[in-house]
């Protein structure tokens, strides 16, 4: 068995392996895949290809880029706009205000009226500035659960702060437990599900939060009309890719819930929703498929 617990990304990283294995130092390996994952999407590094797309507005990508960036436009066009990384992130949550209260006067922005791609290279239009805060730390579980899966490793969990992927288990009895945390009271939980080689990840407006001028902010920003929504208290979204849970939690937080459950049962998405009233919503085959138990 091999555990490790790193801080990276500003946030946690937990991983956990079952697979007995000899001659690997993994530890030094993960932090590799950090180390070159930064490199492509960082934004806080000058010269990681991001940042040279942003400064410059052309570049050309790399094959792991590409793939992201690729998966952007597919969840853009899925979700019909509500997921888009050209929002301006930095002059929200990253400037020394904290949160730029004038950006919400600002036109929604369209995803694909900003960018220019042909082949590999990459143009960014209307001095926009890309950024990928929705989808690319999610998107490195997937990457990291890959090059496990290359390794021959079959029995693993991986959590990144809250984003889980785990691995297939052949029994019911061995199958990974996941316990669903409680939006109204933090540190507590309002049950668990069974998961088996899958992805669970969840959005609410009750982590990264502030008040100011006593009108309470979140940091999921709608990119129709670039408000906060606050109908829904918190989704959770289980697939078979992290990138693609988080994502999809994450933009159809901005819908109206009414919405946001026809879009899921439309596109066969297993599903929990909490509403702000605490009630709370299934797909049709939850409870069933993934023994759903409430603990009280």
């Amino acid at each position: 068995m091999f555990k490790l617990n790193l801080n990276k990304f500003w946030t946690k990283f937990n991983l956990l392996i079952i697979d007995e294995f000899d001659n690997l130092d993994l530890e030094n390996e993960i932090n590799n895949l950090f180390i070159n994952y930064e490199k492509i999407f960082s934004r806080f590094k000058n010269d990681s290809e991001l940042s040279i797309l942003n400064k410059n507005k052309r570049a050309e990508l790399s094959s792991l880029f590409f793939e992201l960036f690729k998966k952007n436009i597919e969840l853009n066009n899925l979700t019909n706009w509500f997921f888009n990384p050209f929002i301006d992130v930095e002059s929200i949550w990253y400037s020394n205000k904290k949160l730029d209260l004038n950006y919400t006067k600002k036109n929604k922005i369209l995803f694909n009226e900003n960018f220019e791609l042909k082949w590999n290279l990459l143009t960014l239009k209307n001095n926009s500035n890309l950024d990928f805060w929705w989808s690319w730390k999610w998107f490195f579980v997937d990457y990291v659960s890959l090059y496990l899966k290359n390794k021959g490793f079959k029995n693993y969990f991986i959590d990144f702060w809250g984003d889980v992927y785990v691995s297939w288990r052949k029994n019911k009895d061995d199958i990974w437990r996941i316990w669903i945390e409680n939006p109204f009271l933090i540190w507590e939980t309002i049950g668990y599900i069974n998961l088996t080689d899958s992805s669970i990840s969840s959005s609410g407006n009750y982590f990264r939060n502030w008040d100011i001028n006593w009108k309470q902010f979140h940091h999921i920003i709608n990119p129709l009309n670039n408000l906060n929504e606050n109908e829904i208290k918190m989704i959770t979204i289980i697939s078979k890719n992290t990138y693609f849970s988080d994502s999809i939690a994450t933009a159809l937080f901005n819908m109206w819930i009414k919405n946001a459950i026809l879009f899921l049962n439309k596109n066969n998405i297993d599903w929990l929703i909490i509403w702000m009233n605490a009630k709370a919503y299934f797909s049709k085959w939850f409870i069933k498929k993934y023994w759903f138990k409430k603990e009280y």
